[in-house]
């Protein structure tokens, strides 16, 4: 049997795109990506720079400190 496609995905979504579902995790209710766990909260954006950053504060209530961040050099 020959394979027609695939919906495997060889390129990343651009930046914009990234940006707009971290801003907006609820955004669009039949693709819900963010699932916390019972132990986390809905995080707060903290700081943004459209479109390449995004940090949230913390998911976890007994780090109310900790914050969700991309890692220096990462794209």
């Amino acid at each position: 049997m020959l394979e027609a496609g695939t919906r495997a995905r060889s390129q990343p979504p651009p930046p914009a795109i990234v940006f707009e579902a971290l801003t907006a995790p609820d955004r669009d209710p039949a693709r819900p990506w963010l699932r916390l766990l019972d132990d986390e909260q809905p995080p707060q954006i903290l700081h943004a720079e459209h479109p390449r950053l995004v940090v949230w504060s913390s998911l976890w209530p007994g780090h109310p400190d900790a914050q969700v961040r991309p890692v220096a050099g990462s794209r």
